[in-house]
């Protein structure tokens, strides 16, 4: 599937896995094992889609981190991925072959400017300031006020401005313009 498109499936496995993966692989796919920091942020920035079709799932942070660095994510409807995702990518009802393949290339179909948005997706939404006002009024509506009673809803998060380089994680990368981004480079972070 895909074959004119190169994968790499970035991280380093809990088991041996990776060697049946390894086994039934086709000559497009790409197994870095354990990489640092700046080298799981340089293959993100050089990929034009994320991948991310997890059984289950809590958060997303590798799919935020793609989104971060300009990928357009694809990823299953496991825990709160399709939050993270919103309308910047492609969600995909299951982990076959065949349903990753189409959602990469409707990924791809999207152009850079998906890319884009998944990043200001991701910097708008997920970034700390935001969660800290959320966190707060949900803190307001469960603990009791000094008279005793306790708000009757959480207050909403207040619209705000974002400041330029807010980010979901410590990396502050710019993200790649198209121009220079591989079009047909899909990372899967594990």
């Amino acid at each position: 599937l895909c074959p004119e498109l190169e994968f790499v499936v970035v991280g380093a496995w809990m088991d041996d896995s990776v060697e049946r993966l390894r086994g039934i692989a086709t000559p497009n796919v790409r197994f870095t094992g354990r990489v640092s920091h700046a080298e799981k942020v340089a293959w993100l920035r050089r990929s034009m889609v994320v991948v991310q079709a997890s059984q289950h799932e809590a958060f997303g942070l590798s799919l935020g981190e793609g989104m971060l660095c300009g990928c357009v994510p694809v990823a299953t409807r496991a825990g709160s991925l399709p939050e993270v995702v919103g309308d910047a990518g492609v969600l995909i009802d299951r982990q076959s072959p065949d349903a990753i393949a189409r959602g990469v290339r409707e990924a791809i179909a999207r152009g850079p400017a998906a890319g884009h948005a998944a990043r200001e997706r991701v910097t708008h939404r997920f970034d700390i300031a935001h969660r800290g006002r959320g966190l707060e009024g949900l803190l307001a509506a469960l603990v009791p006020s000094r008279t005793g009673e306790r708000a009757r809803s959480a207050p909403a998060a207040p619209p705000r401005t974002p400041r330029p380089g807010a980010a979901v994680s410590p990396t502050q990368e710019r993200a790649v313009p198209a121009a220079e981004r591989n079009s047909r480079t899909t990372t899967i972070p594990i």
